[in-house]
């Protein structure tokens, strides 16, 4: 989904990517030329919110990115994403072409 994989963040990916007090999902791949990646997402980025919802497995991410997408009307719809990158929080606004 958005051309980006995601993983529970395990304590062992968190040591592999450096990443310090966050849950949520990892981002482990994001493939080139995807809305992911024109969003600015990278590997080692954890996703720790969907809107309003706090996310730990790739089902809760595609479900409730799946459960925004799906309530929205038009040809570009948008989910909010709440990320840590390296100890920096933003929210990005990642779009999905129906």
């Amino acid at each position: 989904m958005f051309g980006l994989s995601v993983r529970p963040l395990t304590p062992s990916l968190a040591t592999r990517f450096g990443v310090t007090g966050s849950n949520g999902v990892l981002i482990p791949k994001v493939a080139e030329g995807s809305d992911a990646a024109e969003t600015g997402l990278q590997p080692g980025d954890v996703i720790e919110r969907v809107g309003a919802k706090k996310v730990t497995s790739q089902q809760e991410f595609e479900a409730e990115a799946r459960r925004i997408l799906g309530v929205q009307t038009g040809d570009l719809k948008y989910v909010a994403l709440y990320v840590n990158r390296r100890g920096e929080r933003a929210s990005l606004m990642i779009g999905a072409e129906k």
